[in-house]
C-alpha cells in the first residue's frame, strides 16, 4: 500500500480554471473527505486522481507511480511523459472509483457486472473471481442477488453493487464521488455503512460528500475546496468546531443548517 499525493495540480476547461495549484496528501490506510460547495472542483480532482482526466500541470503520485505519466530528467529538468494505454490501465486498477450514477450494465446479472472488469484485468481464475464475488456480495449485504439484474434492484442496492464492482480489481485506493447523491434518503445509510466498513478494514479512501455527519464520523482528514483551490485541511474536530477560513465557516453554516432543517421534517 502507498501514500497518494496530489502535487500542484492545475486543470482548465475552455479557458476556465477548475483546479488551481491543488496539493494534498492522503496517507496509506486513512480516509480523506473532500468538502466544498458545488462547482469547487471536487469531482474533477477525483478524476485527475485516477487518470480519467489529465491535469494541465502538476501530477498525482501513488507510491512510486505517477498516474498516467512517468517522470523523466532531461537536461536537469523533470518532465512528465505520458504512458501508453496499457500501462495507464494497469495504474488505473490501483485506484477504484465509484460515481454518483451506478453505471451498471442492465443486460448483465450482478455477478456478470462484478466479473467483467476483473476478467479483462486478468485478475484471478474464473473460480477465484467467483469466490471474490461471493465474498463481496456478503460484504455489501446482498448475498442473494448474484443472479439478479440491475433493474430488479433498488437504487441503494445498485450503488452497493457498484462499490463491489470497483473492489473486484483489488485497488489500493478507493475514490467515491457523492456516492449517495442519487439515492432516496432512506437508502443512504446502507451505502454509508459499507464505506465505513471499508474504512474500518484499513482501506485508503477519498470521499466527496455532502453528508456532514458521516464525514465527521469517518474521516481522518477533511479537505475543504472552494473555487478550485484547497482552502484548508484538518481533522474533523478542527474543521467542524474551529474552521480557519471565513469561506469554510459560511459553508458549514449553510450545510449544517440544511441538515438540521431536514431532520426537523422527518
Amino acid at each position: 500500500m502507498s501514500t497518494l499525493e496530489v502535487v500542484r495540480v492545475n486543470k482548465t476547461y475552455s479557458g476556465t480554471p477548475i483546479l488551481k495549484d491543488v496539493s494534498l496528501t492522503v496517507e496509506d490506510g486513512t480516509v480523506s473527505c473532500l468538502l466544498g460547495p458545488s462547482g469547487s472542483g471536487k469531482s474533477t480532482l477525483l478524476r485527475v486522481m485516477n487518470g480519467l482526466v489529465n491535469a494541465n500541470s502538476g501530477y498525482v503520485r501513488l507510491g512510486s507511480d505517477v498516474i498516467g505519466n512517468r517522470l523523466v530528467e532531461r537536461r536537469g529538468v523533470t518532465e512528465l511523459v505520458p504512458l501508453g494505454s496499457r500501462e495507464q490501465s494497469r495504474q488505473r486498477r490501483k485506484i477504484g472509483m465509484v460515481f454518483q450514477q451506478f453505471n451498471l450494465f442492465p443486460h448483465m446479472t450482478v455477478a456478470q457486472n462484478l466479473d467483467l472488469g476483473a476478467h479483462y484485468a486478468g485478475i484471478g481464475s474464473r473460480r477465484e473471481r467467483s469466490d471474490s464475488i461471493d465474498r463481496l456480495l456478503d460484504l455489501i449485504g446482498l448475498p442473494d442477488k448474484r443472479d439478479a439484474y440491475p433493474g430488479e434492484l433498488s437504487g441503494g442496492q445498485q450503488q452497493r453493487v457498484a462499490i463491489a464492482r470497483a473492489l473486484m480489481v483489488e485497488p489500493e485506493v478507493m475514490l467515491f464521488d457523492e456516492p449517495t447523491s442519487a439515492l432516496d434518503p432512506e437508502l443512504v445509510s446502507g451505502v454509508l455503512k459499507i464505506i465505513k466498513t471499508l474504512s474500518e478494514q484499513g482501506m485508503t479512501l477519498v470521499i466527496v460528500t455532502h453528508e456532514m455527519r458521516f464525514a465527521r464520523d469517518v474521516a481522518d482528514q477533511v479537505v475543504f475546496l472552494a473555487d478550485g483551490s484547497v482552502c484548508e485541511t484538518g481533522t474533523p474536530a478542527e474543521f467542524f468546531t474551529k474552521p480557519k477560513t471565513e469561506r469554510a465557516r459560511a459553508f458549514l453554516d449553510v450545510e449544517l443548517h440544511t441538515a438540521s432543517a431536514h431532520q426537523d421534517t422527518q
